[in-house]
């Protein structure tokens, strides 16, 4: 199955730096927009993907898999969903959801998800407060993301550029590939 993804992804448009760094500006402005849409906890669910490429059909069955998670989650604390807005475009998927639910716990429970859950390694699961602020790991008392190739402090890893995006985009199909041949 992994040469089958690898060339899905090998056959999508890569992205432009101007693209990617445009999506997070564009990102931004929905989570202020959504913010202003009602009282609530925002969760911003996309993928972590090394390199140029973006969306591709191994990415998209990974991103659904996380949003089904959150949305389960959300289920079973009992949590009213006051908004959910998604984008599926070349720069990535994207959730946004509006959640009344307290801001702490909604932070423990999404960390749950990243750090139990097989493709949790790839999902970044951004919680924020009502004034926009995102609440970090560190003020949970919880370590940094650990490095999908060799364990490390994640946030290191990619300031050093430690590990080629080929060597991470590897990693990121075994993972998904992974999961998906049990299913």
């Amino acid at each position: 199955m992994s040469g089958q993804s690898m060339r899905e992804i090998r056959s999508a448009p890569p992205l432009s730096l101007e693209e990617i760094l445009w999506s997070r500006e564009r990102r931004a402005e929905t989570q202020r927009q959504v913010l202003a849409m009602g009282e609530g906890t925002l969760i911003c669910l996309t993928l972590n993907i090394a390199g140029a490429v973006k969306s591709a059909p191994p990415f998209r069955k990974a991103f659904e898999e996380g949003k089904s998670r959150i949305l389960a989650q959300l289920r079973r604390e009992g949590a009213d969903i006051l908004v959910q807005k998604e984008r599926h475009g070349k720069t990535g998927d994207e959730l946004y959801l509006l959640a009344g639910l307290d801001l702490m716990t909604t932070k423990r429970r999404m960390v749950e998800i990243e750090e139990g859950f097989p493709l949790g390694r790839l999902l970044d699961i951004d919680v924020m407060a009502q004034d926009g602020t995102k609440i970090s790991r560190q003020q949970l008392g919880l370590p940094a993301r650990r490095c999908l190739v060799c364990g490390e402090a994640a946030a290191a890893c990619a300031r050093s550029r430690r590990h080629d995006p080929q060597t991470l985009l590897q990693r990121t199909v075994e993972l998904i590939d992974g999961y998906f041949e049990g299913k």
